[in-house]
């Protein structure tokens, strides 16, 4: 749950909105020169997309890793070209996000926001409690 307010490309996610974070690295295989090029990149999400951090620096995905990074995870500082630049396309709708990218060293990062989705277990745990409940009044009556 975010204790904040998180900017993302074009806006703002509100504080006390429940997300999940993932992270998109595109970059080309060590070795190999020149240029890499993706064109129309489909990820699907279990949540819908509440935002984007892809600007060139990648300067909103650097300053939300420490709200949304994991853990174990070193991240890069932000550096020029990191995110969507030149004629690089994003687009989102609904759960799915579609780039359109050319990848030089040292590859580009894309940060998705979606909304949280419960985990199986918590969903059942949940409905169980629930059908307790409604079988409890129904009980009473």
């Amino acid at each position: 749950m975010l204790a904040a307010p998180l900017a993302v490309d074009g806006g703002i996610i509100p504080a006390g909105t429940r997300v999940s974070s993932q992270m998109i690295f595109l970059n080309k295989e060590d070795g190999v020169s020149g240029i890499l090029t993706h064109t129309r990149v489909t990820w699907t999400f279990d949540g819908v997309v509440l935002g984007t951090m892809s600007d060139a620096p990648g300067a909103l995905e650097g300053a939300s890793t420490s709200i949304l990074g994991a853990a174990v995870t070193t991240y890069p500082a932000p550096f020029a070209n990191r995110g969507m630049e030149g004629a690089d396309t994003l687009s989102v709708s609904g759960n799915t996000v579609t780039v359109g990218m050319v990848v030089t060293q040292p590859g580009d990062w894309i940060r998705v926001v979606t909304a949280a989705v419960p985990e199986p277990t918590t969903f059942f745990v949940w409905a169980g409690l629930g059908l307790c409940v409604t079988a409890g009044r129904r009980r009473r009556r």
